[in-house]
């Protein structure tokens, strides 16, 4: 008797037992269940990595700030290669992880995401994203970074009727790069400047000598590029130089707005895009922060990486809902403090800060009044 009520306790003990570990695997703690989750795919390899590193050192600094006030982020990261197709592969495990918000970074990788993630209901938050019309694809698809046309305006802006009257136009073959090329098109017809020699090559190009040249021989009285990554505007300014072309250059794009890029190539008298953060008075903290915790100077996707975390953290205030109140809740912020000043949070998701121009002079970023 005695033994069958000892197998009976034990039973029962064994039964509360298993009991208690589902509900710990399965029933998370209260600050668990309110831990917001976001899935980051960057280019953590490959030769835009400088920029997906930059990018997920911003959102940590953001996660650990938001840690402070009580919101709880975790970020789970995965490589794209600034690949399309693992960058799909990518959002694919991260769906399976039950995130509740895909950040992503350039053009070609964020683009195919954008009806996957409308069909799931999972907000995508777009940055280094700057081909044409992509927030208003779906409700859930927001950019927060210069669209298509910024990079280019904030050169054209300042010419005056008379300035240029023909260009060479020299751009990268991506859904970014095209996009931003078709902008300058139409833009420079405004000023009355004809594009006489016209150029484009294919991501991972090194060798831009043959573009070069046809654009030299056509003698425009100013040359236009975009470029997408550090040793594509190395080499094109290298190139360009080796060539004796003597045609002033402007880069439609920010890789050259980087002091490690500008330290890599002869970029002396070129002018090229730069947001606020590089050239304002402001960030001050955030780049103390970083210095800090990396040893490196911020480059430009590391404000990004940091606002967006902060987005997030301010649309859910650290509490779980899903993906269209996330949505919804973005939208009704109406505008973000940035590190690249105050922001308009647009209807269309759009959240766009502004570029300057700037001329390279002994290294440092002139900004054109």
């Amino acid at each position: 008797m005695k033994l069958k009520n000892l197998f009976i306790i034990l039973t029962v003990l064994v039964i509360i037992a298993i009991v208690l570990l589902n509900l710990i695997i399965f029933y998370p703690s209260p600050q668990e269940r309110n831990t917001i989750k976001i899935g980051a795919i960057l280019p953590l390899s490959g030769p835009t990595s400088i920029w997906g590193e930059s990018i997920k050192n911003g959102m940590e600094i953001a996660k650990q700030e938001l840690a402070l006030e009580g919101i709880n982020i975790e970020i789970i990261y995965e490589d794209s290669k600034g690949d399309a197709k693992e960058g799909v592969s990518a959002y694919q495990n991260l769906r399976l992880k039950n995130v509740d918000i895909i950040v992503t970074a350039l053009s070609r990788v964020s683009i195919p995401l954008i009806s996957l993630s409308d069909e799931d209901k999972i907000p995508l938050i777009m940055t280094l994203t700057s081909a044409k019309a992509v927030s208003e694809q779906s409700p859930y698809a927001f950019r927060f970074y210069a669209d298509e046309k910024g990079y280019a305006d904030a050169h054209l802006d300042n010419f005056e009727t008379g300035d240029y009257n023909t260009m060479g136009l020299l751009y990268l073959n991506d859904d970014y790069g095209v996009s931003v090329a078709e902008h300058i098109k139409n833009k420079v017809k405004e000023k009355h400047i004809q594009i006489i020699a016209e150029e484009n090559y294919n991501p991972g190009t090194t060798d831009f000598r043959a573009e070069l040249s046809k654009i030299k021989s056509e003698n425009p009285e100013m040359i236009m590029f975009v470029d997408g990554a550090p040793i594509e505007a190395i080499n094109i300014v290298k190139q360009y130089k080796e060539l004796n072309i003597e045609i002033q250059l402007y880069e439609a794009s920010t890789v050259l707005s980087y002091e490690s890029t500008r330290e890599q190539t002869p970029s002396e008298g070129i002018y090229t895009s730069v947001f606020p953060f590089f050239i304002d008075n402001i960030g001050l903290k955030f780049k103390e922060r970083y210095k800090e915790e990396y040893n490196l100077e911020p480059s430009f996707g590391a404000p990004f990486g940091y606002d967006i975390v902060m987005l997030v953290g301010k649309a859910t205030n650290g509490k779980k809902v899903n993906g269209k109140q996330i949505a919804d809740n973005i939208l009704n912020l109406k505008t973000i403090d940035s590190l690249n000043g105050e922001l308009e949070i647009k209807p269309d998701g759009e959240i766009n800060p502004i570029l300057f121009s700037a001329k390279i002079v002994d290294g440092k970023l002139v900004r054109l009044e």
